[in-house]
């Protein structure tokens, strides 16, 4: 098949030429559009000769080249009205100049706009659009506008999503990144899309907006038996994240676990299998009523200690948010901890300079615990105490 956007990108004018005799109307289409665009005066002649095409698609973007070139433009604008009686065209030119004068502006309700999103492993949300052409014509230099508010989403790249052109029975998709800045609950992502018809005139298409929800959920205590647990983790949807740590036990990061979760997990269930912590703890999010499991196996492997923790929820949406918030404040407490059996005694340590001085009958007294530094110049020091206090 004849690839229309690589012959424009390199400008092969005489490969597009010879598209205009393809079998396929829309490829003879995309040529006449393209050749158009790219103004070489060598494509004249062909597109006058697809002008007469029996294809309709084919003789409108054909006309509408020539018009760039300046060619049917005097036609068109010396008449008012076209009629057959003008015995200088025959019935293709009749109906090719009532095209050129009436221009059949496009109706864009044949132009199919979806959208949808989805929660990815980091909490970003990917949002896709996707423009299917369903008309007859060649729509070009598609624009994908997002619409979103900047106090509750940030972007990753550009606003901006460049589809470029789309034949007749084709679709392109658009994609956007977003780091939500706090929980999304119901929360609208729109767009408008601007396109070039087949004749040239702009035209923009207004998306229905889309309710997105990506959340942190604001969490409670659902204390649960250990088979109504096993039952709603087993009916529901999961992510799963490893984590691992050095320098900590397997019993104090159960611990941590617990501290991570208090006031907001139920907790279960918690025994030891194989060597392995095995720990159950459940919650609800406030509002909504939906429930929150979390699963985590603790166990030293070479020298580390590994937790696995496995998120299950009935909200979809939900799960991300929870995994990161729970992997995310276990991370912070076991390194605040470690960091801070790592902070040594910070010496208190006084600089005194003398210089150029007669010092008698001084004491410098640093207190517990401090060093003195005397640094003495050109000076006479007698009777003074240097250090701490006994």
């Amino acid at each position: 098949m004849v690839d229309i956007e690589k012959l424009k990108r390199i400008r092969d004018i005489d490969a597009l030429i010879v598209a205009l005799h393809d079998e396929s109307k829309y490829i003879r289409s995309g040529a006449a559009y393209v050749l158009g665009e790219l103004q070489d005066n060598k494509a004249i002649k062909s597109l006058e000769e697809a002008s007469k095409d029996k294809e309709k698609i084919v003789r409108i973007n054909a006309i509408n080249s020539l018009e760039k070139f300046g060619i049917f433009k005097s036609i068109v604008d010396s008449i008012s009205t076209p009629t057959k009686n003008d015995t200088i065209f025959n019935d293709v030119d009749f109906e090719n100049k009532v095209l050129a004068k009436e221009k059949l502006i496009l109706k864009p309700s044949n132009i199919q706009i979806q959208r949808g999103y989805s929660c990815l492993p980091n909490n970003n949300i990917k949002f896709g659009i996707k423009v299917t052409n369903y008309t007859d014509y060649l729509i070009a230099e598609i624009d994908v506008l997002i619409d979103f508010s900047e106090e509750l989403f940030s972007i990753k790249g550009q606003k901006i999503y460049r589809l470029g052109n789309l034949f007749p029975k084709s679709s392109k998709t658009s994609e956007f990144i977003f780091k939500p800045l706090g929980c999304i609950h119901k929360e609208e992502i729109g767009a408008d899309i601007f396109f070039k018809d087949h004749i040239g005139k702009k035209q923009t298409l207004h998306m229905r907006p889309k309710e997105v929800h990506c959340v942190c959920p604001f969490l409670k205590e659902k204390p649960l038996s250990e088979g109504e647990y096993s039952r709603l983790a087993t009916s529901s949807e999961f992510v799963q994240e490893g984590i691992s740590f050095k320098g900590i036990s397997v019993d104090d990061l159960a611990k941590f676990m617990g501290e991570t979760c208090k006031h907001t997990l139920h907790n279960v269930r918690e025994y030891d299998f194989e060597g392995k912590k095995v720990i159950y703890l459940s919650g609800e999010s406030v509002g909504e009523k939906a429930y929150y499991l979390l699963t985590a196996v603790i166990q030293e492997y070479k020298g580390l200690t590994q937790v696995v923790l496995r998120a299950h929820s009935d909200k979809k949406y939900g799960l991300n948010g929870f995994m990161n918030e729970m992997a995310d404040s276990l991370r912070h407490l076991v390194e605040s901890v470690q960091n801070a059996k790592e902070i040594g005694i910070i010496e208190n340590t006084q600089v005194i300079n003398i210089i150029d001085s007669v010092v008698q009958r001084t004491n410098f007294n640093m207190g517990d615990g401090g060093n003195a530094k005397v640094n003495i110049k050109d000076s006479v020091v007698q009777r003074s105490k240097i250090g701490t206090e006994e």
